[in-house]
This record gives C-alpha cells, structure tokens and sequence, in this order.
C-alpha cells in the first residue's frame, strides 16, 4: 500500500492537469465543452481527495478516483487514435495510465491488508 500522502498528491496534480486541460482547450478552439467537462471532472477529483482525508471513506474515494482516471484515460485514447495528435491525446493517456497504476496498488494494498 502506498503512503496516503502519495495517494492524494498524486490526485491533486491529477486534477489539475484535467482542469488545466480543459482551459487550455477552451483557450486554444473555443471548446467550451473542454472547459466544462475539465472543470466537472477536476472538481470530482477534488472532493474524491477531501474524502480520503476521512479514512472511513478512504477506499471509496480512492476507487472512485480510479473510475473516472479510467474513463478519461478511455476517452483520450480514443481521442488519440482518432487524430494521431500527441497533445492532448497521448499526454493525457500516458498520464491516466501513471494515475491508475498508482491508484490501483494502492486499492490492491488496501483489500489485501488484514483488518483488526
């Protein structure tokens, strides 16, 4: 398991890099959906992080953390394959991919840990 420290860091960065995302889409073609969606799924983050802070909700926010990396991570794969453009398709699944790794030990850790 990892450090809970690395858990919500590594979900802070996260979702600042979606909502950055989505300002920078917004700023670059005037997508108002990049902006939306980068805001919706960085204030999720967000609150998913404020829930570990309570270690009763602990395994749920770090799961439900997991879901939306891997729906993003799916969402910009496909985005990728369609217009072969590394920015913001590739970065955004190589990110994703470091995300659910990271996010995946730690929920693998935390079922196989014996409780008391």
């Amino acid at each position: 398991m990892l450090s809970l420290q690395v858990i919500q860091v590594a979900i802070l960065i996260y979702a600042i890099l979606v909502a950055s995302g989505g300002f920078l889409g917004f700023m670059r073609t005037g997508s108002r959906i990049s902006v939306i969606t980068g805001v919706i799924f960085a204030i999720l983050l967000l609150t998913f992080l404020l829930l570990t802070l309570n270690p009763d909700l602990r395994f749920i926010a770090i799961l439900l953390s997991a879901i939306i990396t891997l729906l993003l991570t799916i969402f910009f794969g496909f985005r990728y394959v369609k217009t072969r453009k590394p920015m913001p398709g590739l970065a955004m699944v190589i990110v994703g991919l470091v995300m659910l790794v990271i996010l995946v030990l730690d929920l693998i850790g935390r079922t196989s840990t014996p409780t008391s």
